[in-house]
């Protein structure tokens, strides 16, 4: 996390280490502070820019009742380097409320280069639904996971159940201008990439406002 205008890196640690993972809905820091980035699943590799100034470094653990999170200061000297482009990276933008990522996309060892160009955090989730589906069928198993009236039923164990879809790669969270680089190897077939952020106020969960869409790896 960078600080928020007005509030110091000490102000900022103090607000992090305070931060509830379990809470039901996003504190208010969450939409004022920058975040660069990082990744939430073992499986994965990220790279984030951190510009000069005061940072606050964290982890979040989560337990069946109650979590923690471990948050530390960390200093950043000098100016963000410029870098060459790397080459053959997938370029994923995240806008508010849309992701832009290509339809299809070659099988193997892979860079994701994820910028987020909204005013909004928003971050990346990919799954495997183990089967064809459509964007309709990824945004109705959001639906359907949050027990929502207007979800179609899906059969269960079938493709368009979201309780059978596997978790490929989370990135964490980024705020405008931020951009994070995930290393993936996905084998042939359908993904679907969201972003589960949820708010401000009483938006709900950003894959349901236009932060869904089905890929084909091939």
């Amino acid at each position: 996390f960078a600080p928020a205008d007005g509030m110091s890196g000490d102000e900022l640690l103090t607000e992090a280490r305070a931060l509830d993972p379990m809470a039901e809905e996003a504190p208010e820091l969450f939409f004022q502070v920058g975040m660069a980035g990082g990744v939430t699943s073992p499986a994965t590799e990220g790279v984030v820019q951190l510009a000069g100034g005061e940072w606050a470094a964290t982890a979040m653990f989560f337990g069946e009742t109650e979590g923690s999170v471990a948050a530390e200061k960390v200093t950043v000297t000098g100016d963000l380097p410029e870098y060459p482009a790397v080459d053959g990276v997938v370029d994923v933008t995240l806008a508010d409320l849309s992701i832009d990522i290509p339809d299809t996309i070659a099988a193997g060892p892979q860079i994701w280069q994820v910028t987020n160009t909204g005013a909004m955090p928003h971050f990346v989730a990919v799954m495997n639904p183990g089967g064809e589906i459509t964007t309709d069928d990824a945004i109705n198993g959001v639906k359907l996971f949050y027990g929502m009236a207007d979800a179609t039923p899906a059969a269960e164990g079938s493709a368009q159940d979201p309780m059978t879809w596997q978790d490929v790669a989370f990135s964490a969270n980024i705020t405008n201008g931020m951009t994070t680089f995930l290393e993936l190897d996905l084998a042939p077939g359908t993904y679907a990439v969201f972003c589960f952020i949820e708010g401000p106020g009483e938006l709900g969960s950003h894959a349901l406002h236009g932060m869904t869409k089905v890929i084909t790896v091939e």
